[in-house]
């Protein structure tokens, strides 16, 4: 019997350290299983550069999404500057809304294309924002029927975030994309990200990570430069990594921080490489045997 893995799922066992220091033992056997079906479904998955596709594990990892092509999947891509496969993670509808709806801040949120022949409302008064949708029945609910696409948000305390985007308003997003057959073949979803990416700067979220991480997924299909802030950052050398290595670890090992609060505090200073993320999060196994230890 032939147990040879494919290249993904050896890149997936050789980062499973990194990644069961994110999610649980039993989900990351899911998400093997998930893995090993994608690399025969998509062939280029197993071809894909070892830094890509284990940054792209460890993206969805994070998140704590499964890439179960309905909460997320692993998507392949030529780079033709250096004529090599990349693997990256994206987020589907289904999975980011997940996300949102787990965080303590959220107390429900929802997302939703608003058709031709739908009754819309949305007005302000000195309670807030407030909206209202009559669906209406038997009518084309066709991509080429969609007027405009609306995302809400209750917060924990009563608030209520809504935000609002026309078709002419997505459609200037489309144009901006680096591959708009995804938009042609994909327009509803694709809309409905675009406004979860915009309604997602003003939400709570107790982990920035998961902001931070959804934002950059949804961003790889923008032509979108880099903000200034992200022009200044110099990627964290070996030897700077080194340097600051024991004082990075020694957070973790005594509980001060974890891996993600850790990452998320470097990544305003300095530009980790995927193999820095993978050290960094492999120092909280050192933490769980330390307090195996001490007990």
């Amino acid at each position: 019997m032939n147990t040879q893995l494919m290249p993904a799922e050896n890149t997936l066992m050789q980062a499973k350290e990194a990644i069961t220091a994110l999610i649980p033992v039993e989900s990351f056997n899911k998400f093997r299983t998930f893995i090993a079906s994608a690399s025969l479904d998509n062939p280029e998955l197993n071809n894909a550069t070892h830094a890509s596709i284990t940054r792209a594990f460890i993206d969805c990892a994070n998140i704590g999404l499964m890439p179960d092509g309905q909460e997320a999947t692993i998507v392949t891509r030529k780079d033709n500057k250096t004529n090599t496969i990349v693997a990256t993670f994206q987020p589907m509808v289904k999975g980011v809304v997940r996300v949102i709806n787990k965080s303590p801040e959220i107390k429900s949120f929802h997302v939703k294309a608003v058709y031709e022949g739908d009754d819309f409302q949305m007005w302000s008064d000195e309670t807030g924002d407030h909206f209202k949708l009559n669906p209406a029945f038997g009518v084309d609910r066709s991509d080429k029927s969609i007027t405009l696409f609306y995302a809400s948000a209750v917060l924990a305390n009563g608030t209520v975030i809504i935000e609002v985007m026309t078709r002419a308003q997505v459609d200037k997003h489309m144009a901006c994309a680096k591959q708009p057959y995804i938009w042609k073949a994909w327009y509803s979803e694709m809309g409905i990200k675009t406004i979860i990416h915009r309604i997602l700067k003003r939400l709570p979220v107790s982990n920035p990570e998961i902001v931070q991480g959804l934002e950059h997924s949804l961003d790889l299909d923008l032509n979108k430069a880099p903000e200034p802030s992200e022009k200044l950052l110099e990627t964290c050398s070996d030897d700077k990594f080194k340097e600051n290595s024991a004082t990075w670890k020694a957070l973790i090992v005594s509980g001060k921080k974890d891996v993600n609060g850790l990452i998320a505090t470097l990544k305003t200073k300095t530009r980790l490489t995927d193999e820095q993320k993978l050290e960094i999060a492999s120092w909280e196994l050192v933490e769980a045997e330390y307090m195996e230890e001490s007990a």
